[in-house]
């Protein structure tokens, strides 16, 4: 007797979907572990706690764009109490270390005096080492602030801050560097003339912290 043919086939429609389920849960299991482990996803999804924890180790190990979320999450209070001390300490480890957005804050926060004393050349500084790595918004403070100042001003800042990044790994790289012009001022310079670092002229400056208990009453 033939067995009808979707009693014959239904057998081997169960082994096939079976066979299969083993390599699919791995794979599932696995990119649940893939997200569970990527501070960005954490952040993305709101979970600031375990963002923290995943970016904190990087940063330490000098990860530009892991010091540039501590800062971030240091000046919002997103996994951590607010701290703007603490938020400036780590973008400007992100800013030494060529992270453009880093710089563009620290103008923004030497603009607005959040965290830092105000002060306008220092902002200026800091918009113009990110524009040269390509940030459009550092660019446009940029010209708006240059407006605000002699050109004589914005030259000085700009090899100011050329001097203080120079032996950094994010040292910048300008038309006219290695001209006599340019090292002769760049070498006058020295680092500690340079007080656009978060710190009062004259102050030491200060460790960045590792994260303290979380902030429950962040908002995503």
């Amino acid at each position: 007797m033939t067995l009808p043919r979707v009693l014959r086939n239904r057998p081997a429609a169960r082994a096939g979907m079976w066979g299969r389920a083993p390599g699919l849960l791995l794979g599932l299991y696995l990119a649940g572990c893939s997200a569970s482990a990527d501070p960005v996803a954490a952040f993305n999804r709101g979970d600031y706690a375990t963002a923290m924890k995943l970016w904190q180790p990087k940063a330490e190990a000098g990860d530009k764009i892991a010091q540039n979320y501590m800062g971030v999450m240091y000046q919002l209070g997103l996994g951590v109490e607010r701290d703007y001390s603490q938020a400036v300490q780590w973008y400007v480890k992100a800013a030494e270390n060529g992270n453009a957005d880093a710089q563009r804050i620290l103008g923004a926060m030497y603009y607005n005096g959040t965290g830092v004393p105000q002060n306008t050349n220092c902002a200026y500084a800091w918009y113009y080492v990110a524009s040269q790595n390509g940030h459009a918004l550092a660019e446009e403070a940029r010209l708006s602030m240059a407006s605000e100042l002699t050109p004589n001003k914005t030259r000085i800042m700009e090899n100011r801050i050329r001097a203080f990044l120079k032996g950094k790994p994010g040292e910048l790289k300008v038309a006219g560097e290695g001209s006599s012009e340019y090292e002769r001022v760049v070498n006058d310079l020295a680092p500690e003339d340079m007080k656009c670092d978060g710190t009062m002229p004259g102050q030491p400056r200060p460790a960045a912290a590792t994260a303290t208990a979380p902030n429950r009453n962040a908002q995503g």
